[in-house]
């Protein structure tokens, strides 16, 4: 563990209040009592079992206080493709191409990161948090993971931000995320970010 960082006021930030829900992505194994945990495997820990480069979720809009993506981000590709039997109603952001009567081709047109961005949006509610643990950008931990494919910086997500200059400059984005707090170390950042409207 990292004892660089404020542990404590990220196991703050995690804290849900009773009526309200916590969504854990790529939960794995790890047992999660009072969040609802998301994995593309179907384990026995899992309560939904999708994969999160196929969208949209089987999750309702304004659904969850509080989003947590703890080593996830680092694995988004910028791109791929599936095969599905339904795909997505809104084809503006893939080519979706008929294979036989009941399978789909579906190829991703932008950053699949884009698209995991808008899901979170999407299924946050208002004020909600978007919580993320990721590799700090140059550390050890960032290359010591074969699977790690993308670099993950602490400050991309200014492009989410409506009141920075960099909102909407390299792609449009119906997300939009305001910073509430972050903690860096060597190894890892810890970053809070609140959905706004």
């Amino acid at each position: 563990m990292d004892t660089d960082l404020d542990w404590q006021k990220w196991d703050q930030l995690q804290s849900i209040s009773e009526g309200e829900e916590a969504l854990c992505i790529g939960s794995g194994r790890q047992e999660m009592p009072g969040w609802v945990t998301l994995d593309r495997r179907d384990l026995a820990e899992t309560d939904v079992a999708h994969d999160i480069l196929h969208v949209p979720w089987p999750l309702e809009a304004d659904r969850f206080e509080v989003v947590l993506c703890e080593d996830i981000l680092e694995h988004i590709p910028a791109r791929t493709s599936y095969v599905t039997e339904n795909p997505p109603a809104d084809s503006s952001n893939f080519q979706i191409h008929t294979l036989n009567e009941n399978k789909y081709l579906v190829n991703y047109q932008v950053d699949c990161f884009l698209l995991v961005a808008e899901e979170i949006f999407r299924i946050l509610t208002p004020g909600g948090l978007f919580l993320i643990q990721a590799p700090s950008p140059g550390g050890g931990y960032e290359l010591a993971d074969p699977t790690h494919i993308r670099r993950i910086h602490p400050e991309m997500f200014n492009h989410w931000d409506p009141d920075h200059e960099h909102y909407g400059m390299s792609f449009d984005s119906q997300a939009k995320f305001k910073y509430e707090w972050q903690d860096k170390s060597e190894g890892n950042f810890l970053l809070a970010l609140k959905k706004v409207t």
